[in-house]
């Protein structure tokens, strides 16, 4: 009964405390996500009040909100986690898509190979990897050799990925061979892989970025053969990401952190967040850690700046981002998340976020006087 009113409790805050402010419904599920995350490292929050916060963010449109709930799930109720990760891919968190694959290749109960190369090839289609072939994973057979005559019929069928593969083949196999004397093919397949991106195929995009910035710093590029393939090669990327290419966003986001750029553009660190952002909120855990560092060194600048403030707000959104990266396995991000999680600002932070709690359930029990409950 206890546990029931606790729900009941916590339901009522969340709807009270965000339906009364003018935030949006994105930005409210933004809060609602953040409760739970920073609770990992610094807030009581129990599994059930965890639970509750992110079935409310995964209402109001929260794909990693989605996402993350489904691990609450995992171990005892599978059909639940699947229609979580739908929803989450859905909501427009790529990641979910491996996770829908790697259940139905690998989990017993619900095994279907067909339905996880289905999810496999979206999570390629929108730049994200899997462990899984992705020449394979195109052609829909995950466990034989991939039959390249096979590949090329199917191109001429008109299935894009299959397009997709014979054109990249080729780009590679002119790459070697001197720019003069195979130009035109080379342009040939260049407005071929343009056709591509023009039916909204983003790996198309993703792959003439990757060209174009292979030939930034080789001999090939010379005015006469290549014209400005840096700007090339960030006019495809930005086309790629604007697609949803998550790869071709946290490319994006590593030219613009870097001081020695391979595309030749300048610094510029809000810029790199920007694209790194959009990358983590699709999944992509690489993009997902170097958010965490961006957000780390910001706090620390703002540190230094003012001393006497040892709790920020970016360390808490540089928490955030190492924990979704670790969720998503990527090894250097679990480090930090241990690392964060046995330091002295983790004490800090609870006691402040315990205050916060604490005061939003105050605010509901003067809410359930005023009408009469208590």
């Amino acid at each position: 009964m206890k546990k029931i009113l606790l729900i009941i409790l916590l339901l009522a805050t969340a709807t009270i405390v965000w339906s009364n402010t003018d935030k949006s419904n994105s930005e409210r599920a933004e809060e609602l996500l953040n409760c739970v995350l920073y609770s990992v490292f610094y807030e009581p929050l129990d599994n059930v009040e965890k639970m509750i916060f992110l079935q409310e963010a995964s209402d109001l449109g929260n794909g990693m909100a989605s996402h993350e709930l489904a691990f609450y799930y995992k171990d005892k109720y599978i059909n639940k986690v699947i229609s979580l990760y739908e929803k989450s891919f859905e909501q427009g968190h790529t990641y979910s898509a491996v996770e829908l694959g790697n259940i139905f290749l690998h989990n017993e109960k619900v095994a279907d190979k067909e339905k996880a190369i289905g999810y496999f090839r979206k999570a390629i289609d929108n730049g994200l990897e899997c462990e899984q072939s992705k020449d394979r994973v195109i052609m829909g057979d995950l466990d034989e050799e991939v039959d390249y005559k096979e590949v090329q019929k199917r191109a001429r069928k008109g299935d894009l990925g299959c397009q997709y593969l014979v054109l990249g083949k080729q780009l590679d196999t002119f790459y070697f061979i001197d720019w003069g004397k195979k130009a035109a093919k080379i342009n040939e397949i260049i407005s071929k892989l343009t056709k591509l991106y023009e039916k909204k195929y983003s790996p198309a995009a993703y792959s003439l970025a990757e060209f174009y910035k292979s030939e930034c710093r080789t001999s090939l590029a010379k005015p006469y053969f290549i014209e400005n393939p840096s700007n090339k090669a960030l006019k495809w990327y930005t086309k790629a990401a604007e697609l949803g290419h998550a790869e071709a966003a946290y490319q994006l986001g590593k030219e613009y952190a870097e001081y020695d750029s391979v595309l030749e553009i300048e610094q510029d660190l809000e810029q790199s967040a920007k694209w790194f952002k959009i990358a983590a909120n699709q999944g992509h855990a690489k993009a997902q850690y170097e958010l965490g560092i961006y957000y780390q060194f910001s706090s620390l600048k703002d540190y230094k700046a003012n001393p006497s403030v040892r709790l920020n707000q970016k360390q808490k959104e540089s928490s955030k981002w190492f924990f979704h990266a670790a969720r998503n396995g990527n090894e250097e991000a679990i480090k930090r998340v241990q690392s964060i999680y046995y330091s002295s600002i983790s004490e800090i932070m609870r006691k402040e976020m315990t205050e916060q709690l604490n005061e939003q359930r105050e605010k509901f029990d003067e809410w359930l006087k005023s009408n009469g409950y208590l």
